[in-house]
């Protein structure tokens, strides 16, 4: 049997949805991108992930306790996922989950999140081409209006379909970004801050860690304006500074479009 699935590889969700198969009777072959290949089977596993260097040799590791089930080779990044399996009853009564790695997930969600963005882009450049000769073709025929609408339906369908891939995808990986603090190569919202009565400029070392700042411009009345990349709001913002600040300073909040509080 096979099964279609996009999911984040060595992961918490892929590892249930797998434990879960194999308590229907369904127990992993072998993974292929996003086609996972099941056997039938009447013996009670409990499925465990690793990630792995791709050069490691994965035989090696099947021993009394553990079977290799499958492997699966990433190219962003570069590396081998494990699949193993045991029947081992102390091991089936534990707790335990996917070897927990949030870093390296991180970049596996992230190379998972840009292909499934790939194959969207690609969708849509295809249907360019395809629709563009169709039009000459209803034009050449001389269709009804209806069949022309025909090719961005199908065109929009696929993008939906593509973006609803996407979107749990994205949203795993802002909860690792969070988790990790690691915001790397990511968007953030810019916060426009302002200062106002200020004695000299504030040290905002202890709280580097929040996002990124640049001082834009100040003025000789103690006003400091900053810009801040992040993804806390402005109440996070608002209670690190005042640790920060001289009692009588005044701040100023201003959301990423640069008028309004959010």
């Amino acid at each position: 049997m096979q099964r279609y699935r996009n999911v984040i590889k060595g992961s918490a969700a892929e590892l249930n949805w797998l434990n879960a198969m194999v308590k229907k009777g369904w127990l992993l072959a072998d993974v292929h991108g996003s086609r996972y290949d099941f056997t039938p089977t009447t013996t009670n596993y409990r499925l465990f992930t690793e990630y792995v260097p791709v050069d490691v040799e994965t035989t090696a590791t099947t021993n009394a306790v553990f079977t290799v089930l499958a492997t699966a080779t990433l190219k962003q990044p570069a590396i081998k996922v494990l699949y193993t399996g045991t029947t081992d009853p102390k091991l089936l009564a534990g707790i335990g989950t996917v070897t927990k790695d949030d870093p390296l997930q991180l970049k596996v969600a992230l190379g998972l999140r840009n292909h499934l963005w790939n194959l969207v882009n690609v969708w849509t450049l295809g249907w360019v081409v395809a629709f563009t000769v169709m039009l000459m073709v209803l034009v050449g025929i001389q269709a009804p209006g209806w069949a022309f609408e025909v090719g961005p339906i199908i065109w929009l369908i696929g993008v939906v379909l593509g973006i609803s891939q996407i979107v749990p995808i994205h949203r795993q990986v802002r909860q690792l970004r969070r988790q990790l603090q690691d915001y790397d190569d990511a968007w953030r919202p810019t916060w426009h801050i302002f200062l106002y009565k200020m004695p000299a400029a504030p040290d905002l070392t202890p709280i580097e860690d929040l996002g990124a700042w640049r001082l834009v411009g100040q003025d000789h009345h103690g006003t400091y304006w900053y810009d801040l990349q992040t993804m806390g709001n402005e109440a996070t913002i608002r209670e690190a500074l005042q640790p920060l600040l001289p009692p009588h300073t005044e701040i100023r909040i201003l959301s990423n479009l640069g008028l309004w509080p959010l």
